[in-house]
């Protein structure tokens, strides 16, 4: 193998090749004698020499260092009609299928390079940020609009820095090396530099949240502590408001609280909370939701005047952040929260139009009695039902659910309503559009396949938590994502409403008689998008529909 210094690789029959940089044209010239002249040409920044050369035969070029995807191969199959990237996080299926007929491809780490390359070879430079994330990340081609087997190759495409890739050359392999450039408008596609943009993002949108005196409502848990990091990383001393139940013993945190206390030299102070902020006591849970709900948000108000606080920070959405990374949020979310977070053009430019409006229909079986969708809430499992390849139209309102019931709707009107009359201002940094996109920008590895999304919020947030805290596992894990359930059960709605409060007064109600309800009365699953479903699923869509009429939202979508 032969070591050489290039930054580009691209292929195009007939075309001369900007001058290698360090090599020499002897070098040059040994590398490519018994090479068949036809597809490749070699390139670097440098262009004082210039050597018209007919490219050799490219017939494989293989990644190395690649941080994200190790054992990636680039190959050309024999009739030299498509190229298949094959990455080694998923052996048994290519990332992507190229042309080959078309004419221009370009491997770059450095934009002017690529400019001068276009400029050189009389071509448009097209940038394509989509398909650059996508092909080097492993995202799944269906999240940017693309075909997820065959995708055009139309324009230069830049690739991450820092990676060597080897290139047979005929009977020879050249090694290239590329210098650290960009990557277009996203960060270097890489585990460390991801996880370095996400906690960067994160302390931006706490320092835009951040005005006069702080509070942060702190559980201990990696959320509100990345919080409190984060604000002690731009140099504010924030207070922390606790929360004890005394009935309650078994939530105690007061041992995390110390380990966040410590450290930064912070005042903490202890809320007494009322038994129903626990809110729900969900079956099977173990232990009840942790955090401070509403039931205490007059004595965090008494609290914040009585300290001369402004602003009242907390760690809510954090959860729901990372879960986005699966699933991007403008296929998941429900039409109105997704507008609360994105303003409409950005809504309508990112994500495309949004579903028609359903017609209202009554969604509750009329012999199905005492339903409390609050309660429901917590007790589906809903996490599997991501993971099930539910259609969009249910996995929207599922994931509604999880986010605009606890806290979108609920947050918002807390801060206008109840915060505001006492010149407070109560603010949520993990309900970000820019820190959004930085999680949804970090390579699939990151991510695994498992629903616990805690790993990588620990991995990204490292910097900004104690030790004990940032190495902490129980608690989110175990009991706190109430909302995904981390359990994974795929109990039936039968199960649940047998088991559950709504014994008594449905115990008449057999699976039978539900399913017979709703797949013959209401709708078939086959008016479903993508055909027939799940009946646990259809179950959890009608839930959440109950509950936005709840709630004022006459349409849900």
């Amino acid at each position: 193998m032969t070591d050489h210094l290039l930054s580009t690789v691209w292929f195009s029959p007939r075309q001369k090749c900007l001058s290698p940089h360090a090599m020499t044209l002897d070098q040059l010239a040994l590398s490519l004698e018994d090479a068949e002249p036809s597809t490749v040409c070699l390139a670097s920044r440098h262009t004082e020499i210039k050597l018209p050369v007919e490219a050799a035969a490219l017939t494989s070029a293989r990644f190395e260092g690649d941080p994200y995807s190790s054992g990636t191969t680039l190959s050309l199959k024999p009739d030299l009609t498509s190229v298949q990237l094959q990455s080694a996080w998923s052996p048994t299926e290519p990332l992507y299928y190229l042309d080959a007929k078309v004419p221009y491809r370009v491997f770059s780490d450095d934009v002017s390079t690529l400019k001068e390359l276009c400029n050189a070879l009389g071509i448009t430079l097209i940038p394509d940020e989509r398909f650059a994330i996508w092909s080097l990340t492993g995202l799944p081609a269906a999240q940017f609009g693309l075909s997820p087997m065959r995708t055009p190759w139309s324009s230069i495409k830049q690739v991450p820095a820092g990676i060597d890739a080897t290139v047979a050359v005929g009977t020879r392999d050249i090694r290239l090396s590329r210098r650290s450039g960009v990557f277009w408008d996203v960060a270097e596609v890489s585990t460390r530099q991801a996880l370095r943009s996400v906690a960067d993002t994160f302390v931006q949108s706490v320092a835009a949240c951040s005005e006069g005196s702080i509070a942060v409502l702190a559980s201990g848990g990696i959320d509100s502590s990345a919080v409190v990091g984060a604000c002690c990383v731009l140099g504010r001393r924030p207070t922390l408001f606790t929360n004890t139940y005394p009935n309650a013993p078994e939530t105690d945190e007061r041992h995390y609280i110390d380990n966040l206390q410590r450290p930064f030299g912070l005042n903490a102070v202890s809320i007494e909370s009322a038994p129903a902020s626990l809110l729900a006591h969900a079956h099977r849970q173990g232990r009840p939701f942790r955090g401070l709900f509403r039931a205490d948000d007059q004595k965090v108000i008494a609290q914040a005047l009585s300290h001369g606080i402004s602003t009242v920070l907390d760690g809510l959405g954090g959860d729901e952040l990372f879960a986005v990374r699966d699933y991007p949020i403008g296929r998941l979310s429900h039409g109105a929260a997704a507008k609360q977070l994105l303003p409409p053009k950005t809504w309508s430019r990112i994500f495309g139009r949004c579903i028609p409006e359903h017609s209202a229909l009554a969604l509750l079986p009329p012999f199905v009695v005492g339903v409390d969708e609050q309660e429901l809430l917590w007790e589906f499992k809903f996490r599997p039902l991501l993971e099930m390849g539910c259609p969009d139209r249910i996995v929207k309102r599922v994931y509604s659910l999880m986010f605009e019931s606890n806290f979108w709707e609920e947050a918002q009107w807390l801060a206008r309503e109840v915060f505001a009359p006492h010149n407070l201002k109560r603010r949520h940094p993990f309900i970000d559009t820019k820190l959004i996109h930085a999680v949804l920008s970090t390579p699939q590895r990151l991510f695994g396949r498992t629903p616990v999304v805690k790993a990588f919020q620990r991995q990204a947030f490292r910097r900004l938590l104690p030790t004990p805290i940032a190495h902490r596992y129980g608690g989110a894990e175990q009991t706190a994502n109430v909302m995904f359930n981390l359990q994974c059960s795929r109990d039936g709605i039968e199960d649940t409403i047998n088991r559950s409060f709504l014994a008594a007064r449905n115990s008449f109600i057999d699976g039978d008689r539900l399913r017979s309800y709703y797949r013959e009365g209401l709708n078939s699953p086959s008016a479903y998008e993508g055909g027939p479903i799940a009946f646990d699923n259809l179950w959890s869509a009608l839930c959440y529909d109950q509950w936005a009429l709840q709630w004022g939202h006459q349409h849900a979508t």
